[in-house]
């Protein structure tokens, strides 16, 4: 096989498949006709079914040098007042619900 020098592309190839072609005139098995469909049979399901399009890669992204991230900046957020009040709400809820889960340390047996 010869492959062109590398500044240049390959244009066109071709595929051959050789088989002994029938000798019988006669339609039906052993006649040259039906060889040469068995030939391009075989032709198509051996090469041809697999054959794909060419696609050309994805052009590839320059990697830019990191930079550094810059620091974290301070961030206010307004908390509207309905907002501020359910928290409130929810963080005593919590503290009651803790000081019920905790054992009684006075030290009295009831």
């Amino acid at each position: 096989m010869l492959y062109p020098s590398s500044d240049r592309d390959i244009l066109h190839f071709v595929l051959s498949l050789t088989r002994n072609a029938g000798l019988s005139r006669d339609a039906g098995r052993g006649s040259f006709s039906d060889s040469v469909v068995a030939v391009a049979k075989d032709m198509y399901s051996s090469v041809l079914q697999d054959l794909r399009g060419w696609k050309p890669q994805p052009p590839r992204l320059d990697r830019a040098p990191a930079e550094p991230l810059a620091p974290p900046t301070e961030c206010i957020i307004e908390i509207s007042p309905q907002v501020t009040e359910a928290l409130e709400d929810a963080q005593e809820e919590m503290e009651k619900i803790a000081e019920k889960k905790q054992p009684d340390t006075s030290g009295e047996q009831g």
